[in-house]
């Protein structure tokens, strides 16, 4: 299984070498905790073939828009927790980490901002 690469090699000012996009698709609904396992499973591949693939091992970053962001959280925290490949960050776009929104938070911030518990809802 390839990753998704969305950044080889790039030395922008943060100086990353490869960025994982961790993005959801039909079938993550579908599979559930497995397509978690499964995107866990990338940063462990692209740390073990990074001399092939001619990038630093240790400027991995997992990255994800939305739901994608709380499934690239996931992926950090099980690299973290399994003593997995040690990243360089997260890039989280939006992340929706909570979609139940009955946290103190979400009940204070309604109607507040771009972004609020209907948004949420919908989202």
């Amino acid at each position: 299984m390839m990753p998704v690469l969305l950044a080889a090699r790039h030395r922008a000012a943060v100086r990353v070498h490869a960025v994982l996009e961790t993005g959801l698709n039909e079938v993550a609904e579908l599979l559930g905790g497995v397509f978690v396992l499964d995107r866990a499973a990338q940063p462990v591949w692209l740390y073990e073939h990074a001399d092939q693939l001619d990038i630093d091992s240790g400027r991995i970053v997992v990255a994800g828009v939305s739901a994608g962001g709380g499934l690239a959280a996931a992926v950090a925290l099980l690299a973290r927790d399994r003593d997995g490949p040690p990243l360089a960050g997260q890039m989280l776009l939006c992340p929706m980490l909570n979609d139940r929104n009955d946290t103190r938070f979400a009940v204070q911030m309604d109607g507040i901002g771009v972004w609020d518990r209907t948004s949420n809802e919908i989202g």
